[in-house]
């Protein structure tokens, strides 16, 4: 389907590949909707995408899509959750860690970019930017550089996110609360006090949020669980390894 659409198939695209970045700025949504559950699937589970994607950003004005809206994902970052994927799994078409590193270190929202009736939507689109690079930060630093859960890094950005998310809470509702599934999913696995557990818990326990979302949050309150009880029981660092092991134990998935 994507290969047939000129709009969506860049010529200087391989074949191997698919343009990533064309398919989030287009009208189609249900191609949109199929590659941000993939990307985010492939994360959740520690499973590879299903598809080898080609991320390269062709113009920044393709960042402004209206897809990055329903789902509280900026287009920006879906690009490079899928890079982290194609990076953990070792893709020969990958980008290396530090590329992606340096990207989310160094990346600015830009002013202007979009126009909120609100000035606290404004804000808010903001923190949900901020939220985002922080959590792919975390994820890239567990899965793909291997470091434990209490490496400096993971624990700053762990702390900056749940302040992030806090002051976007104060706004929204809980079934807001819900699109940040993924934000939530890495404070949970690098949790190591109680009370950061029990936010993560009765957040993605909600069971009227999850219809608002591609992946049932609610089912992976019992891996995080068996995660805490387990390798990350008194508050031990963990892993990304522990993770996977305890969602393969706790929500097992035939192939």
């Amino acid at each position: 389907m994507v290969f047939s659409d000129p709009t969506l198939w860049i010529s200087t695209s391989s074949i191997a590949s698919v343009p990533l970045s064309p398919i989030l700025a287009s009208n189609t949504h249900e191609l949109a909707h199929f590659a941000l559950l993939d990307c985010t699937s492939a994360m959740a589970f520690g499973l590879p995408q299903h598809v080898e994607y080609d991320t390269t950003i062709h113009s920044l004005s393709t960042c402004n899509s209206s897809h990055q809206w329903s789902h509280i994902c900026p287009m920006e970052f879906q690009l490079v959750l899928a890079d982290i994927n194609a990076c953990r799994d070792k893709s020969p078409n990958a980008r290396s860690w530090r590329d992606i590193e340096r990207h989310l270190l160094t990346w600015q929202s830009r002013p202007g970019q979009y126009v909120f009736t609100n000035s606290w939507m404004t804000v808010a689109w903001y923190a949900v930017e901020e939220s985002w690079r922080l959590a792919l930060l975390a994820y890239l630093y567990m899965s793909v550089c291997q470091v434990s859960s209490d490496d400096t890094r993971v624990q700053s950005c762990i702390k900056q996110l749940l302040q992030v998310v806090g002051t976007i809470k104060k706004r929204g509702s809980s079934d807001a609360n819900l699109l940040f599934f993924v934000q939530y999913l890495m404070v949970g696995i690098c949790a190591s006090r109680e009370a950061q557990r029990k936010i993560v818990r009765d957040t993605l326990s909600v069971p009227r949020g999850t219809k608002f979302w591609l992946i049932r949050a609610s089912d992976f309150v019992p891996v995080l669980d068996h995660l805490w009880h387990g390798a990350a029981a008194g508050g031990r660092p963990v892993k990304w390894a522990d993770y996977v092991h305890s969602r393969e134990v706790a929500l097992p998935i035939l192939i």
